[in-house]
């Protein structure tokens, strides 16, 4: 599990991005997901 602030590769992923929310829940066309993590 990467620390909130972590800049990570993702697989096969060309540019860097930094964790910032671990557990996110959006709603999507009335339904609600649950995220491991955000980033950006």
């Amino acid at each position: 599990m990467e620390t909130i602030g972590s800049i990570i590769y993702l697989k096969e992923g060309a540019q860097k991005v930094m964790s910032m929310n671990r557990g996110p829940i959006v709603e999507i066309e009335n339904q609600k997901y649950m995220f491991d993590y955000s980033a950006c």
